[in-house]
């Protein structure tokens, strides 16, 4: 009797035990808050190992200075794999994990992810756009950027800036990149220069001495990729070695120094525009010097690829936050953050690379777009820099001649 009543004991000890255990940990966790990262990482057409990297540095920075109001930040990465399956499953673990922003580059399936991120009133914050419409205006989107959206937008003024007379337009078989190309052309009507002529170049293109030849045939002086960095850089290699040398272009989220590097020699001096500065501009730009300081303290700094523009996004989008959550009592959600993006209709200045109002409307036609600045890179000795003087930061609205 007396063994079974101790057994008894024991076995309520150590439930109470397990449920102690339990709460301790449930205590531990309930102050994090979850980030959700997304972006397509080594895919035949797109790799952005960058936006993890540049979230996990800045959230390691933020932990280290306490936080969100005091919750620790949890990074959640979902590589979207240039799949639309896996895209709108990355959607939904954001919305299973009460995720209190999706941040990232979700490339050309974001009309996938949106709808449903939109339904769980999760914020995206910082989003790149790769040319689908919803990007610039779902009333869910914040970004101060354009991405490849407004780099093929910008190219042809740099172009023209240059004194560039012919402008041939490369795009791939996706229906992102035919809006871009379309945006282009009216971008390039604007700026006044020339269209020489253009092309769908396939993404799974190997033979390239059609195209090639398609090219010498339109003789232009300028040609501008909305393609992959595989794609346009097999054609670059394909062109020069015919004797085809226009002034390529392309933006810096396809191509950054590690595709620099693979495509060699064509690479050199081509126009890149992007929609911050290089991570080598460090000495001019504070932000930029602060950012490699973080990549360097998380040991993300290791690979060029980490530093590119993506990254650099991820990064500075979570600075952001941090800002917004000192406005914010108690802890961060989802609901709360949306409402202070929504309600911030002054600028907040972001390590002096971004001055951004969230909270303000851009205009009728691209009405999440308020602010877009572009930068102008190119390729000197193997490293991304500033074009220089010659190319300064465009203000893209203004240059478009959209009506407010």
């Amino acid at each position: 009797m007396k063994r079974r009543t101790s057994t008894a004991v024991v076995a309520v000890l150590a439930l109470v035990a397990a449920l102690v255990t339990a709460v301790s940990a449930g205590a531990r966790s309930q102050g994090d808050v979850t980030i959700f990262v997304a972006a397509p990482v080594a895919t035949p057409i797109e790799n952005y190992p960058d936006a993890p990297a540049g979230a996990e540095a800045a959230a390691a920075a933020i932990n280290k200075a306490g936080g969100l109001n005091g919750s620790q930040i949890k990074i959640s990465f979902c590589n979207t794999q240039s799949n639309p399956n896996v895209a709108q499953a990355c959607a939904r673990q954001a919305v299973s994990e009460k995720a209190i922003a999706y941040i990232g580059y979700p490339g050309t399936q974001s009309p996938l992810q949106i709808p449903i991120l939109k339904a769980a009133g999760i914020p995206i914050i910082g989003f790149r756009s790769s040319g689908n419409p919803v990007d610039w205006t779902d009333p869910t989107v914040f970004t101060p950027v354009g991405g490849p959206a407004s780099a093929y937008q910008a190219l042809p003024f740099a172009f023209k800036t240059l004194g560039k007379k012919r402008l041939f337009i490369s795009y791939q078989d996706v229906p992102s990149a035919a809006n871009n190309a379309k945006n282009a052309l009216r971008a390039a009507k604007i700026a006044g220069i020339p269209i020489a002529g253009t092309m769908v170049l396939p993404g799974a293109t190997t033979d390239f001495a059609p195209f090639v030849q398609k090219l010498r045939e339109a003789n232009p002086d300028a040609v501008m990729f909305i393609n992959s960095p595989g794609v346009s850089g097999g054609m670059m290699r394909a062109a020069e070695s015919l004797g085809v040398k226009p002034l390529w272009g392309h933006n810096s989220g396809s191509i950054g120094e590690p595709e620099a590097a693979q495509i060699g020699d064509p690479s050199k001096n081509m126009l890149i525009a992007s929609d911050y500065p290089s991570f080598r501009d460090s000495t001019q730009y504070p932000g930029i010097r602060k950012f490699l300081a973080e990549m360097q303290a998380a040991g993300k700094d290791g690979d060029p690829v980490n530093l590119k523009v993506t990254g650099i996004s991820t990064w500075l989008t979570m600075k952001l936050i941090q800002q917004l959550a000192k406005g914010i009592k108690g802890e961060v959600t989802n609901a709360n953050l949306m409402a202070a993006l929504k309600g911030a209709a002054k600028p907040i200045n972001v390590e002096g690379l971004v001055n951004w109002a969230p909270g303000a409307k851009g205009p009728a036609a691209i009405p999440r777009w308020s602010s877009i600045g572009v930068y102008f890179l190119t390729f000197r000795n193997g490293q991304a820099v500033s074009w220089g003087k010659e190319l300064p930061q465009l203000d893209l609205v203004k240059a478009l001649k959209y009506v407010r």
